[in-house]
């Protein structure tokens, strides 16, 4: 009878081991996400693919926390399991702030409210601001008389590549086309590039005005320029006597309806030139006296752009007078850290000079390179500590219109912080206080202000090795657990059987 009570026991524990076997494989859950767009604009969207394993039937939840600076409007997902298998979800995401993002994703996956895999994504996204341009129309008439020939003159500065980029220009009646297409198709248009038409007054009216549309296909926009002529009586001018005649020199007078002063004071925006710019890289090597720049130096720098750039105060003045044109450039630095190795790239309009060889380069403590004779320079410095002002002069032997001061476009990098502790390479978590938002940054710089750096944040994500690897779930974990568990207990139900027996025998 007792032998009989044994067997049972040890029956009611293999079913029970049984059932709880099941049930810990049931729960056996892994979670990886996918490949996704490495680098993309501010304000666009892109896929994010999620996969999940399960060894069970039921619905599964399927949550993605994006990095602080990316958003989804649906963030939690639900999958139905028929059978045990491998199902996909996507979740669509927004680039709402520019940025080098080194974990941009975690996951979780959980079944009956209980969190049974996590995962994060190791691939480094990279938001860069979407290119734009700046457009300029001028022409060196505003008044003219029939028979005369204008020159109308197109300036396009992108602050990035801009690809199918066309500019048609738009002529009233009485007018006709000296030289230069209606149409002239850009294509990739990059840094600052011009366009002049000539055009004649055959039969003007007393206002003309003349209109430029510029387009491009990536990204798709249109812009359109218009300036106005306005028609004077032609005056009859006797012949000028010899002596009387102007002396010739190296320039010309400047039109009486050209701007001779102008002043902007543009927002500068972090730089993305860096990336794929290998002459500044090699200019940047050059001065900085370092070897060749690997991706996560290029990073670094870009990162430290991202964190200065709105620091920076830049004011461009141009003057005009007397043959000679002069751009004056100041730069302040508001920041609170002192920055080593501060690079200004530099990008000049040709309708400014054509050639970094006419210029005139005046930057007090600064080493100049020459990125490119197109002209574009870098002026890189020891250091600039808050308050610092940088002045930097350009000077051609010309006279040009000083309205395309506007035109000139300016990156800022650099090497570090004096304290190299302040940028070390470090996960920082970090909280908003006012919000309780707790978010783990790839370095202390990368901290906003008015965050507090923390210990740990509540939700501790698992960081695997790449962005498609499977982490081991919380559900394996219990299936060990409980299969120990069976098994020691039918080897205890083994052993009383046993010594039962050898009681029997001893009587």
């Amino acid at each position: 009878m007792s032998n009989n009570r044994l067997f049972f026991g040890c029956a009611v524990v293999l079913m029970i081991s049984v059932f709880m076997l099941g049930t810990a494989s049931a729960a056996s859950m892994q979670a990886g996400i996918g490949e996704y767009e490495n680098t993309v604009d501010r304000d666009s969207i892109f896929i994010v693919p999620v996969s999940v394993t399960s060894d069970s039937v039921g619905t599964v939840s399927v949550v993605l926390y994006p990095a602080d600076g990316l958003s989804c409007d649906t963030c939690v997902q639900d999958i139905v399991f028929d059978a045990a298998g491998t199902e996909e979800v996507s979740f669509t995401v927004s680039a709402d702030n520019t940025g080098i993002y080194e974990n941009p994703f975690d996951i979780e996956i959980s079944m009956d409210g209980s969190v049974l895999a996590t995962a994060t994504s190791s691939t480094i996204l990279t938001v860069d601001q979407a290119p734009f341009w700046m457009l300029s129309l001028s022409s060196d008439k505003e008044e003219i008389s029939t028979d005369d020939i204008v020159s109308i003159s197109l300036s396009i500065a992108v602050t990035g590549p801009i690809d199918g980029v066309s500019a048609y220009l738009d002529i009233p009646s009485g007018w006709s086309i000296v030289s230069g297409n209606r149409t002239y198709d850009l294509g990739k248009v990059t840094g600052t590039y011009n366009v002049i038409w000539n055009v004649k007054a055959d039969d003007p009216a007393s206002t003309d005005d003349f209109s430029v549309t510029v387009t491009s296909s990536d990204p798709s926009d249109q812009v359109t320029k218009t300036i106005s002529l306005d028609s004077i009586p032609a005056i009859t001018i006797g012949p000028v006597a010899e002596e009387e005649k102007p002396i010739q020199g190296n320039h010309q007078a400047l039109p009486s309806n050209i701007k001779k002063e102008a002043v902007h004071r543009p927002n500068l925006i972090p730089g993305t030139g860096l990336r794929e710019n290998t002459k500044l890289q090699a200019a940047l090597e050059n001065a900085l006296g370092i070897g060749k720049m690997d991706q996560d130096a290029i990073g670094n720098m870009m990162r430290i752009s991202e964190s200065i750039s709105s620091q920076i105060s830049l004011e461009r003045n141009i003057e005009v007078a007397a043959g000679r044109s002069n751009m004056h450039m100041s730069i302040k630095y508001d920041g609170e850290n002192k920055v080593t190795g501060f690079v200004l790239y530099d990008t000049v309009p040709k309708s400014f000079a054509l050639s970094a060889k006419d210029i005139t380069v005046t930057a007090s403590g600064a080493r100049v390179e020459i990125v490119e004779d197109d002209p574009e320079f870098a002026f890189i410095f020891d250091s600039l500590s808050p308050g610092d002002t940088i002045d930097i002069n350009y000077e051609i032997n010309s006279e040009i219109d000083a309205d395309i001061v506007s035109s000139f476009t300016a990156e800022v990098y650099a090497a570090g912080f004096e304290d190299d502790r302040v940028c070390a390479q470090v996960m920082t978590p970090a909280m908003d206080s006012a919000t309780g938002e707790c978010v783990v940054y790839p370095t202390p710089c990368d901290v906003p202000e008015g965050w507090d750096t923390v210990g740990s944040c509540p939700f501790e994500s698992i960081e695997a090795d790449n962005a498609s690897d499977d982490l081991e779930p919380t559900g394996s974990s219990i299936y060990k657990y409980m299969m120990i568990m069976s098994l020691l207990g039918i080897v205890g139900m083994v052993i009383v059987l046993r010594k039962n027996k050898d009681k029997q025998y001893s009587y």
